[in-house]
């Protein structure tokens, strides 16, 4: 909502002096680090449309108008070049021979800028000098708008999207709300209608315009060898920008760099045989850059308050210059490690430990706390002497109260370690549960285990009862090893170590898994194979011989071979008694 008479007081006031004056401005590309020469220009205003009016005192009626104003620039180089712009705040007056430079969004005071950025891009591409106002009138469907209308249309939808005392306004909200002393020229139903039809067709989405030629960071620190960077490139130019320096400009690698650094490209600057404390510059000079759509001017100092600018024309300016240091110094920040573990088991590293570190000036310059493997780190220090002080313990170990002193040096991590006693009372526990290795639901009792400290000293003897578990207490703190030494019945050793590091104040867990013992393998036993003819024992118990068609002749053989030795010894035995006769 307009406030009209203090607003249409201030604007008369800025446009009088706008249309009188000329207006001097300085190209500056990248802020600060840009060279600042001092080129002369002149800026006129390009044309007006009385939009609305107020009555004056002598009953007279003052137009206001939104103009557009056409600037002639000097580049570093002496060139000149013209682009026309359109005013960003409404009630701002302008610099009146004013240096003014080229900058991002984010010098622009106002917080309503940023957000509304985007549209003011579309405002920019859709309105003078981009369309004319025939081709406004097309593409709008509103008939009759003039060159004049654009203009001034343009302008107030800027407005209406940057200045806070204006956004939203949208010049007449509604006819209830307009001040009954406000007087409205015939043409004013066009330039609103038009002013409208932007505003509600503006989108956003769009990104900030590169600059001219601008190098970030716009400076460095480095040690004092090696090469310092990256600076990255920023330009409109399309062969990038040429790079100059006392000292060798190189890539990454450390290799020279010969020919023009492209939009987005990096160089680095060598700082080997540079004193402590010095600095050298970089000159980067970009020709044929062009000066976007959207891009802003604000003046160069910053102590002034003058009308901000924004580029409505894209145009070529002939030379664009910036600059970039570089400082050598070996107070690059360093970092303080510290880590902290058991006393006696130094293997045993101890999260949840908080200290303070100090600076020299006594004041705490951060807290850290350890992690589960015993370890914190504060980077970004500056070099110098702090002082260490543990302010809270790991559970179930004493508080460290020694101040420790750490030395932190440029480019460089410091590490101090940190030792912390157990409790009196060793508060440490372990306990497994024994299962099948095929079913984590049958729980194994009658195991028995063996719990063995580093010193390879058995500590503790455990059995699991009838749900497979079984624990331990009043352990000190570090690594132990649980050896089965018994299986459960029906089920195979486990011959495995398991490794368990028990903390002083907690319970650590673990499952072991047994298999069950195969089943045995039944003995085989002698089969009996049937004779193939009939057989028959006497009351003597010798054997008959089996006669028949099956007898095998070596059988035979061997039975005559007995009948005929049984007569040999039965005419042997008579030959003897008949002599003895």
């Amino acid at each position: 909502m307009f406030q009209t008479s203090s607003f249409f007081t201030r604007r008369r006031t800025v446009f009088t002096a706008a249309l009188a004056a000329l207006i001097a401005v300085l190209m500056v590309f990248a802020g600060s680090t840009a060279s600042q020469a001092t080129p002369s220009g002149t800026a006129t205003n390009s044309n007006k449309g009385s939009l609305y009016g107020m009555p004056q005192p002598d009953g007279s009626v003052a137009g206001k108008n939104g103009d557009m104003f056409k600037f002639t620039l000097k580049d570093d180089a002496g060139v000149s070049s013209t682009f026309f712009t359109y005013c960003i705040e409404g009630n701002i007056p302008i610099g009146v021979a004013k240096p003014y430079g080229e900058s991002g969004w984010s010098s622009v005071p106002y917080n309503s800028f940023i957000p509304n950025a985007g549209k003011v891009l579309w405002v920019l591409g859709h309105g003078y000098p981009n369309l004319t106002g025939a081709q406004l009138a097309a593409a709008s469907g509103i008939a009759g708008v003039t060159d004049l209308d654009a203009i001034t249309a343009t302008q107030f939808a800027i407005w209406n999207l940057t200045d806070p005392s204006i956004a939203g306004g949208r010049l007449f909200p509604s006819p209830a709300t307009v001040p009954q002393d406000l007087v409205t020229y015939p043409r004013s139903t066009i330039i609103q209608n038009l002013m409208v039809w932007m505003l509600n067709n503006a989108v956003d989405g769009a990104t900030e315009p590169t600059p001219s030629l601008t190098v970030t960071p716009s400076s460095l620190t480095a040690p004092l060898s090696g090469h310092a960077g990256p600076f990255t490139v920023h330009t409109t130019a399309s062969t990038g920008a040429s790079i100059t320096s006392t000292v060798a400009i190189v890539d990454a690698t450390g290799q020279p760099i010969t020919g023009p650094v492209l939009n987005g490209g990096q160089f680095y600057l060598d700082a080997s045989g540079l004193q402590v404390g010095e600095t050298v510059s970089a000159s980067a000079t970009a020709t044929s850059a062009t000066i976007s759509v959207g891009r802003v001017f604000v003046p160069t100092d910053p102590a002034s308050r003058w009308q901000g600018l924004i580029v409505a024309s894209q145009d070529t300016v002939g030379t664009a210059q910036t600059t970039a240091s570089l400082t050598v110094t070996d107070a690059l920040p360093g970092a303080l490690a510290i880590h902290k573990q058991d006393a006696q088991h130094t293997s045993v590293s101890l999260g949840g430990a908080v200290f303070q570190v100090f600076n020299e000036s006594g004041a705490v310059v951060t807290t850290l706390t350890t992690d589960a493997d015993g370890n914190a780190q504060a980077d970004g220090l500056e070099p110098g002497t702090y002082r260490v002080v543990e302010q809270s313990a790991p559970t179930g170990y004493a508080l460290d109260v020694t101040p420790h002193e750490v030395a932190v040096t440029a480019d460089a991590t410091e590490t101090l370690i940190v030792d912390n006693t157990a409790s009196a009372v060793p508060s440490g526990a372990l306990s497994l549960h024994k299962q099948d290795a095929a079913d984590a639901t049958n729980s194994l009792e009658d195991a028995v285990f063996d719990v063995i400290n580093a010193n390879n000293q058995t500590v503790a003897t455990m059995t699991t009862d009838a749900t497979g578990n079984a624990s331990v207490d009043g352990l000190s703190p570090g690594s132990y090893t649980v050896v089965e030494r018994t299986a459960p019945t029906g089920y195979v050793l486990d011959i495995t170590p398991h490794e368990i590091t028990v903390l002083d104040g907690t319970t650590q867990s673990t499952t072991i898994t047994n298999a069950a013992a195969p089943a045995p393998t039944p003995k085989p036993t002698d089969s009996v194979t049937p004779s193939s003819g009939p057989s028959a024992t006497p009351e003597g118990g010798t054997a008959l011989a089996v006669t028949g068609t099956n007898q095998s002749p070596y059988g035979l053989a061997a039975i005559a071979f007995v009948l005929g030795a049984i007569v040999l010894v039965a005419n042997a035995r008579r030959q003897r008694q008949t002599r003895t006769v």
